[in-house]
């Protein structure tokens, strides 16, 4: 991690708001590297249906789970948002 992000001194205020930015940093990465693995699911998942490597019941079944991932992410998110008092958009 860089050192020149992290306050040398300072009061613990803005230790522990330096912190929380730090938290809300980390999960805006992880949500947005969690949707662009997603939609690459999604997308590959077309493409089998697509070129017909997979039959439709399967295909519509994949994409119940997705879907199902997808929600359970934004709960996620959203509960993250709410314990680290970050903003809920």
């Amino acid at each position: 991690m860089n050192s020149k992000l992290v306050p040398q001194g300072g009061s613990q205020k803005s230790k522990v708001k330096m912190n929380t930015y730090k938290r809300f940093v980390d999960l805006e990465w992880v949500a947005y590297l969690c949707r662009v693995v997603l939609d690459i699911l999604r997308y590959q998942t077309r493409l089998l249906l697509e070129f017909n490597l997979i039959k439709i019941e399967r295909y519509k079944y994949a994409e119940k789970l997705l879907n199902d991932i997808g929600n359970d992410l934004g709960g996620w998110i959203k509960q993250q948002k709410i314990k680290t008092n970050i903003p809920v958009d």
